[in-house]
This record gives C-alpha cells, structure tokens and sequence, in this order.
C-alpha cells in the first residue's frame, strides 16, 4: 500500500550531515533514542496545549532521532565489524513507542477536557490502539521476519494524523469535532495497517 514511509530515503539523506557528525563525535546512539522520547513528550504537551508548530516542530525532530539511533547504530557496526546488539535493538523499541504513546496520550487529555461518554472513550482507545501494528511487526520480528514498516498508518502516518487534528481544532475552534473524527482514522487505519502486516507475516 502507499505509504509516506517510502520518503525515509529522502529524510535520511537530508540527516546525512548530524549522522557524519554524530560518527566523528562518537555519540551513542541511545542519545537519539532518549531525544526521540523527549521530543514525543513535547509533542504531546503540544496537542494538549493545541499548539500546532509546537506538535509539527516536535514531530519532525522526533522522527529524526528516530531515524538516526538505527543509522548511527548500523554505522558503528560496519565499523567495529561487530553485528548490532539486540540490547540495542530493544532499547529502540522501549524508546520508540514511549515516544509514541506520549503523543498520543495528549489526545487523551485534550479529549478529557472537551469530550464525554462514548466520544472520550474513543480518543482513549485511539491512544492504545496505534501501537497495533507495531505489536504485529514485532510478532513478525519474533519469528526470523525482517522488520516490516511503513502504511496506510504507520509512524509518519501517525505524527501527520495528529497534526492535522491539532491545527485542524486550532483554526476552526471545534476542538471536540476534529478530535473524535482524527481519533476514529486513527483507530482504522492503525487496524488496517495491524491487518496488512499480519498478511505479510502469514505469507513469508
């Protein structure tokens, strides 16, 4: 499926410059994974605040550091001639859907405040619902399956839904409206995306 995962290869490049830096400084790369996690909870703070370039600034930092824990790590690799550590690999996913769930746990609170009944359960069941098809990629991951990524909901996807939401409500002021209905894509799209990648698995 179409997915805004396949611009990594363009944000990649675009980081290149931090990356060689970060090489010659020897920083580890479970600084980028701690900076990812900051920059998720700024983002969430964000949409609590309904700070629209607060959230998009955030995100965009976030999914870079995101992006670059895994290159500095594969670099250090290829230079040590020694295969990445699965310590390290777990502390990136500790990191990562910390990070995550930061973010979404602003929607949590933004609906506490403008929604009731059956319409905040929903924004809280969103919460915990986009960590769906990480949980199916990661089941892959347990069984010898490369790690499977991109959409039609995954990370990128995510940080751009909950843009939109939060500048959405701050433009039109129906806070509660933009939020219910991102909150409703969000659940779809991270099923779909769950389902899609449970496919792949059952067919390698």
């Amino acid at each position: 499926m179409p997915s805004l995962y396949s611009l990594k290869p363009w944000f990649s490049n675009i980081l290149k410059p931090i990356l060689r830096f970060s090489i010659r400084a020897k920083l580890s790369p479970d600084l980028f994974t701690a900076l990812n996690f900051v920059f998720g909870v700024l983002a969430g703070f964000g949409v609590y605040w309904l700070n629209t370039f607060v959230v998009l600034a955030s995100l965009v930092i976030r999914l870079g550091c995101a992006n670059l824990d895994g290159a500095l790590a594969r670099a250090k690799s290829m230079q040590t001639g020694k295969q990445l550590a699965k310590s390290g690999f777990v502390k990136n996913e500790i990191g990562d859907r910390l990070a995550d769930f930061a973010t979404m746990a602003g929607l949590a609170f933004l609906g506490e405040s403008y929604l009731t009944g059956k319409q905040a359960i929903t924004v809280l069941i969103a919460v915990f619902v986009t960590a769906v098809p990480t949980i199916v990629s990661l089941v892959g991951v347990s069984k010898g399956i490369t790690r499977i990524n991109g959409g039609p909901m995954g990370k990128t996807e995510r940080a751009l839904v909950v843009v939109l939401i939060v500048g959405l409500a701050q433009v039109t002021g129906q806070v509660g409206v933009c939020l219910y209905y991102g909150s409703v894509v969000l659940i779809l799209g991270s099923l779909l995306t769950g389902w899609a990648r449970y496919l792949k698995i059952v067919r390698s």
